[in-house]
Order: C-alpha cells, then sequence, then structure tokens
C-alpha cells in the first residue's frame, strides 16, 4: 500500500469525525438541552447522522453560527453534509439554513412541500437541488423520511435502517410521537429500534404519558430518546419507563447505531 494512502487512513481514523471509523451514528449538534462540555446551546434541534451512503443533517436548529460552531467542535466540516432534511417550517428548525447553505452549496434539501413559496426559492438557489416532499422520500441506502404527517403544524421524521431495527428521530413530533413511530413500523416493516428527537410533551400530564408509554412499548420501541421540546415531566416519565433504554441526547451527544 503507498505511503499516502497509509497517511490518510491514519487521518480518517484518528479524526473520525467524518463517519468513516465510527460507523452509523446520530451527533446532536444542536439543541437546547445541554450535553457534552464545549458545545453551545440553543432553542432547537439538528443532528448529524454519519455512516449512511449519504452524511445527512436533519434539521438545523434557530441560529446558524451556533449550528456552525457545534459542527466545528465534533471536528466536522460543512462541505462533508450531503443531504439536509427538514422536519418541519418551524424557525427553531429552519434558522441556520441560510447560514448552512453559505458554507455548502453542494447540499441537496428535502422540506415538506406546504414550506412557503418564499423559502423554497430561496433554497432553491442556495441549494444543489431541493425535493419538496409529500410521501416517503428515500434520501440513501438505508435512510428515508416518512413523508407528511399531521395537519395542524405538517412534520416528517426520518427513518435509519440499522442492525438493531428502525431509528425514527423527529423535530417535534407535531403529529404525535406515536403516531409517527406507528406510521414508521407499519410502513417499512420492521421493528423500531430508537425514537430520538423532540417529542412535543411540554403540557403533557400524567394521564398522557401513561397512554404514550403504553402505545410506545406495545410498538415494540426498544429505546427512547427525548430531548428539545419534551419537557422534563415527560422526559422523566419515559427515563422511568425505559431505565437503561432511556438515551440521552445533550449537545453534542453521539449516539452509536452499530451491533
Amino acid at each position: 500500500m503507498k505511503k499516502n494512502t497509509l497517511l490518510g487512513l491514519l487521518v480518517l481514523c484518528l479524526f473520525p469525525s467524518q463517519g468513516f471509523c465510527q460507523g452509523k451514528a446520530l451527533i446532536v449538534v444542536y439543541n437546547n438541552i445541554a450535553g457534552e462540555s464545549g458545545f453551545a446551546t440553543g432553542w432547537g434541534f439538528s443532528c448529524l447522522v454519519e455512516g449512511y451512503e449519504k452524511t445527512i443533517l436533519f434539521d438545523t436548529g434557530k441560529d446558524g453560527q451556533i449550528l456552525l460552531e457545534n459542527l466545528r467542535r465534533a471536528r466536522f466540516d460543512p462541505a462533508g453534509i450531503d443531504a439536509l432534511v427538514l422536519s418541519h417550517v418551524h424557525e427553531d428548525h429552519t434558522g441556520g439554513v441560510k447560514d448552512l447553505l453559505a458554507r455548502n452549496g453542494s447540499i441537496e434539501v428535502y422540506c415538506p412541500e406546504s414550506f412557503p413559496s418564499r423559502m423554497k426559492e430561496e433554497i432553491k438557489k442556495r441549494s444543489k437541488a431541493l425535493h419538496e416532499v409529500r410521501g416517503p422520500v428515500q434520501v440513501c441506502e438505508g435512510a428515508w423520511t416518512t413523508g407528511i404527517l399531521g395537519t395542524d403544524v405538517e412534520e416528517q421524521a426520518l427513518v435509519l435502517d440499522s442492525a438493531h431495527g428502525l431509528v425514527v428521530v423527529t423535530g417535534c413530533a407535531h403529529p404525535g410521537i406515536v403516531r409517527i413511530t406507528r406510521f414508521a413500523r407499519e410502513h417499512f416493516q420492521r421493528n423500531v429500534y430508537l425514537v430520538a428527537g423532540g417529542f412535543h410533551l411540554l403540557k403533557a400530564d400524567d394521564k398522557r404519558m401513561q397512554w404514550i408509554v403504553r402505545d410506545l412499548k406495545e410498538l415494540g420501541v426498544e429505546k427512547v430518546g427525548p430531548s428539545h421540546c419534551t419537557g422534563d415531566y415527560a422526559m422523566n416519565k419515559l427515563e422511568a419507563a425505559w431505565g437503561k433504554g432511556f438515551v440521552r441526547l445533550g449537545c453534542g451527544r453521539t449516539i452509536s447505531l452499530e451491533p
């Protein structure tokens, strides 16, 4: 093997943030919940998906500069992002789009077709391509969007295949975390290993939490990683119900999807 090739492999393994050495993983790069030291927090959510055919960013949080700084902290160059999947139109999930595309205009963007026309035109000008999503769409091998769910706030989730089963990543889960999970399980015909992201349960009371825990358990969800807009009360209930299957998704946290 040539000397330059050996050197290149060494660099990749010393700096695995481009996905070659750490395999399939989620890295939380924007969250209002603190996690790893050195990562800035802000209201919103974004996570990086590595180890698949394409490197995917799911949502961008509210502040593009915080997003870019956290990507730097994760030792990831924005130029390495191939696809951006936007869950829904709210600013705490789309606010960083402009700054991100200013750093990488070769990204393919997947957004609900109901996004405002002016916003879609701006994305088209700044990106490689804009895919307006209605039904489920494959982003790359092993990664799909659910397509639009809900009516009040139209939202899509990201679905990833893993050795453990499906991983469902939600932005805010406005259509309902149970509804999104059930759709993913039924549409893709696989068990759901992990549901992670914003669960939109800030106002949930004890009775509603009992229903949600029961329904997610009946759907066979092995692990939950609630964050962002879930709320402390709901997160405590979910942690009590899942125990060791509860995944903390503070900003900067890396979740391996490998066996």
